[in-house]
């Protein structure tokens, strides 16, 4: 777990890893450390043994830079290139497709948010891509996750023009197109909630979030699709 934020833009910059075994958290010695950020992109490149960091915000701003993580080092590097690369945002949604061994990054706030990002951790370079069709509504405060079954990024709800939705699109790299997955009984609008895939079970599974902006309801549910 990096950084955070106890309110408003105040952000954490430190390290921590949790050992599920002992069921304890340790801080990690990891200098240089990325810069204090919140509501920033981070996921696991298991091919290149890598944690990927984009964006995020902190009471400077919100910043462009992509770092990785080596977590048999904990050491941080600044692979931001000199090229390409998506605009500054935070509340990201970003997830590491295993099969094409590429970042995926869509929505956030502010920004390009209907753009289409991937990261290519051996070249070291961001690419836009071209969507071929519809897509989402450019969401933020959304979460993707890799489906390891259907091979495709999925990305759910988020918050557009300041109201929660409860969509369920999944990202064809391959094909760069969005699909819109129409399931029965999905779960109330949200954004800002916590999310991952189950690969033993094949689902997808959803905590938590929040209902709008006003933050008048925060869920402590779980679905799965």
């Amino acid at each position: 777990m990096h950084g955070g934020s106890a309110g408003n833009y105040n952000a954490f910059s430190d390290l921590w890893i949790w050992d599920g075994a002992t069921a304890s958290w340790q801080a990690a010695p990891a200098p240089p450390v990325a810069t204090a950020r919140a509501w920033h992109g981070f996921v696991y490149d298991s091919d290149r043994n890598r944690v990927v960091l984009f964006g995020g915000a902190n009471s400077s701003g919100h910043p462009q830079e992509t770092w990785e993580l080596d977590p048999t080092t904990w050491i941080w590097a600044d692979r931001t290139p000199a090229g390409a690369k998506p605009s500054a945002r935070e509340r990201i949604g970003m997830a590491y497709d295993a099969v094409r061994k590429r970042v995926v990054m869509y929505g956030a706030a502010p920004g390009d948010a209907g753009a289409v990002w991937e990261w290519d951790g051996s070249a070291g370079t961001w690419a836009r891509r071209t969507v071929d069709g519809g897509s989402p509504m450019q969401p933020n405060g959304t979460l993707a996750v890799f489906d390891t079954d259907r091979q495709s990024t999925l990305l759910f709800g988020g918050l557009v023009s300041s109201v929660a939705n409860n969509d369920l699109w999944s990202w064809d790299g391959v094909n760069s197109a969005w699909n819109k997955l129409n399931g029965v009984g999905a779960p109330p609008q949200r954004f800002e909630y916590a999310a991952t895939f189950d690969t033993t079970r094949k689902r997808l599974i959803v905590f938590g979030g929040n209902s709008d902006i006003m933050n008048t309801i925060f869920f402590q549910d779980i679905w799965e699709w």
